[in-house]
């Protein structure tokens, strides 16, 4: 039996939580179900959370071999093999070209995470979902300028009234402080990627081996006795 790879990605930005590789022989394909049981990188996470598809037997073998990294295009309609984005470096790479490509990578996924949605208690105080592509920062922005306008006592103000909507939800009307909480919520989420990116950069400018440097991925936590500053 030849079974293809699975891999399971973050929904939010199209990260890569687990690639389970390919196996032949006296082999089972394991569900879903196990596999979040079976994988640490899965464990606790909610199946809603994470997307999952699989290749067949020895799709795209040659990329996977050759390639420094990758990730999911989440804007991609279906997603599936297509939707594979990956990163390569030359087997003649010097050290510091294959560190160069992996702050290209980095700053990728740091910016798919930034656009990939964020957790908000804004709305009546509930753990809601919230989009976050360029036009929903654009629209959060906005009302929470209007919102400033009405709570400062702008006088053409005063009868703003103000409407939103958490991921995949209708919209619903908000009050002036629950926009601004939005903002702030999202500013937060932000500024935490973009600490998360300028760490592991900084964590990929310390390594000496071509070898380290690929393995560090947006999901890598970085070992707590290395000095990044």
């Amino acid at each position: 039996m030849k079974i293809g790879r699975k891999i399971y990605y973050l929904k939010t930005n199209g990260n890569i939580l687990i690639s389970t590789g390919e196996c032949q022989g006296d082999v089972r394909e394991t569900s879903i179900d196990e596999d979040f049981k079976m994988y640490m990188a899965l464990k606790g996470l909610e199946q809603s959370a994470v997307g999952v598809f699989q290749l067949e037997y020895g799709q795209l073998a040659d990329k996977f071999n050759d390639c420094t990294g990758y990730y999911i295009d989440i804007t991609k309609n279906p997603i599936d093999a297509n939707a594979i984005v990956f990163s390569f470096t030359t087997p003649e790479a010097t050290l510091d070209q294959v560190k160069q490509a992996k702050y290209t990578e980095l700053s990728q996924a740091c910016q798919n995470a930034i656009t990939g949605g964020f957790t908000s208690t804004a709305y009546q105080n509930t753990a809601k979902m919230y989009d976050s592509t360029l036009e929903d920062q654009a629209n959060i922005t906005g009302n929470a300028l209007s919102a400033v306008s009405k709570i400062s006592g702008v006088a053409a103000c005063a009868n703003d009234k103000f409407y939103y909507h958490a991921r995949s939800e209708d919209f619903t009307e908000w009050t002036a402080e629950e926009c601004l909480q939005l903002a702030r919520d999202f500013k937060s989420f932000k500024e935490q990627q973009l600490i998360k990116n300028k760490e592991l950069q900084a964590y990929v400018s310390t390594l000496n081996t071509v070898e380290d440097v690929q393995k560090v991925t947006w999901n890598t936590v970085i070992p707590s006795n290395t000095t990044t500053a």
